[in-house]
């Protein structure tokens, strides 16, 4: 997807799966990472990856390097 297309589908969504869309596109973020998150892991400019969902499960990330600090769009 092209910049023009990310906007105009961000733009047709609402707040929810607006946010969810932009933490897997802008951010980088894994489906089971964004679910995993909680609001002591969300800072004012950067989320931390503590956590994921796997098969319904809360646990920690497969490898340390996926324990990470993610930019905020």
């Amino acid at each position: 997807m092209n910049l023009q297309e990310v906007k105009k589908l961000v733009d047709s969504l609402d707040l929810r799966e607006r946010l969810i869309v932009e933490l897997a596109v802008l951010g980088g973020m894994r489906p089971g990472e964004i679910f995993a998150l909680q609001w002591q892991d969300v800072e004012e400019a950067h989320v931390e990856v503590k956590r994921r969902v796997y098969k319904g499960d809360i646990d920690t990330p497969k490898t340390r390097s996926s324990r990470r600090t993610v930019a905020l769009p």
